[in-house]
């Protein structure tokens, strides 16, 4: 009851006012400011009213209400912009470094050094998951810490994933680390906010990538747990919605910290290399 008043009193604040607002609050017009800027100014200024809100209802100090772990900024990747990771070469015996130059899109986070860890159960999908190839934990009572789906029939299906759930963390991008998009080329880009979610959503190509053109991509991010939920594949976006809308999620008493990351910059586009 008391979660439906606070959404019903902000979802009245009208967005010319949310605006005009956020001008007064920066000190500067938002029509010139780049695009990324706004949308990050926007959503702090939802999240600021989101606390106070709770806070003047149900009479709860502010600090208390106002737990944000990160901010997220996504972004065209600047041109010849270099990003790179060390590994453990298996063959060699040595630390190679593999540079990547040609990301499409950028994901930076500003924090925390350590969140929570959790996992999820999926109570709804297109095609039942090929258990023998699913890479990722899942314990007795169902519960993943992630998951992929791969089609069947082909060289060209099995270089390609129809659906993949991911979770990351903010703390594992700490020290110039961000989550790359290298291969899709994102075609619409919109934005979203459900629950405890803001929504990013990515439609793009692949520019026919070994016959595959579609890659897509639903974005889930809790700033107050400090986790990321990636959907990703060639199913369209409204079916990686419906995923995401039937996924359980629970935080468990694992904790991730930045320290225990080498690497800080991972690639989301699905599929097999």
């Amino acid at each position: 009851m008391k979660k439906d008043v606070i959404s019903n009193s902000i979802n009245k604040i009208s967005d010319e006012y949310i605006e005009e607002a956020i001008d007064e609050l920066y000190k500067n017009p938002l029509d010139n400011a780049p695009k990324e800027i706004v949308n990050m100014k926007r959503k702090n200024f939802y999240r600021i009213a989101v606390a106070m809100a709770a806070c003047l209802i149900l009479g709860v100090g502010t600090i208390a209400c106002a737990k944000i772990l990160f901010n997220v900024n996504h972004r065209e990747a600047k041109p010849n912009e270099i990003f790179s990771i060390e590994y453990f070469d298996q063959v060699t015996g040595e630390m190679e470094t593999n540079v990547w130059e040609d990301a499409k899109y950028v994901m930076t986070f500003d924090g925390p050094d350590e969140c929570n860890a959790v996992e999820f159960k999926e109570h709804w999908l297109p095609a039942a998951p090929n258990e023998s190839r699913n890479a990722f934990q899942t314990n007795s009572e169902g519960w993943r810490t992630g998951l992929t789906s791969e089609f069947s029939e082909g060289d060209v299906d099995e270089s390609m994933l129809e659906y993949f759930i991911e979770v990351y963390y903010a703390p594992q991008f700490k020290n110039d680390g961000a989550m790359l998009i290298l291969y899709c080329t994102p075609e619409e880009i919109t934005e979203d906010h459900r629950s405890n979610y803001d929504i990013i959503k990515i439609r793009g190509t692949r520019d026919g990538y070994k016959g595959i053109e579609d890659s897509n991509f639903y974005i889930m991010l809790n700033e107050s747990a400090g986790y990321v939920i990636v959907l990703s594949g060639s199913s369209d976006i409204e079916t990686l919605e419906h995923i995401a809308n039937e996924l359980e999620i629970r935080e468990t008493s694992n904790v991730i910290s930045s320290k225990y990351y080498s690497n800080h910059v991972v690639f989301l586009d699905p599929g097999r290399g």
